[in-house]
């Protein structure tokens, strides 16, 4: 396959996603949670979008990159479910690096963790309301 470029357009978005990242860890460290998720599920999806035009250029090595960063921001913006999706998307991968499949693995495991964890501490909180 040839391999494409990095469009103006592309770099472009990488720009945004960057400044997003960036206003998303600052409002998270001023406490802003909702408006960190908020940057967080726009800069997730500005990875998505790349990921898919380096696939349509070929550049594998970055469709996979930004996948993972994806994830990432899904996840920060709390939304499990399709940082997972994209985590086992990668270990699924047979082309992608081993230690890449690993990290995406390792990942998903720990955010199953961390859900896991947060649902029960949900239900317990759900079930003293409930009594009281």
């Amino acid at each position: 396959m040839r391999r494409g470029v990095r469009t103006e357009e592309m770099q472009e978005q990488e720009r945004s996603k960057s400044g997003l990242l960036l206003r998303g860890r600052l409002a998270k460290e001023l406490g802003q949670h909702d408006e960190a998720a908020k940057l967080f599920g726009e800069a997730a999806e500005l990875e998505e979008a790349l990921a898919l035009a380096y696939a349509a250029q070929g550049i594998s090595e970055q469709v996979w990159r930004h996948e993972f960063s994806a994830a990432g921001c899904w996840f920060q913006a709390g939304n499990f479910l399709r940082s997972l999706e994209l985590c086992d998307k990668l270990t699924a991968t047979p082309d992608a690096p081993e230690t890449l499949r690993e990290r995406a693995r390792s990942y998903a495991q720990t955010l199953r963790e961390r859900r896991d964890r947060l649902w029960a501490e949900l239900l317990l909180s759900e079930h003293a309301l409930v009594a009281a």
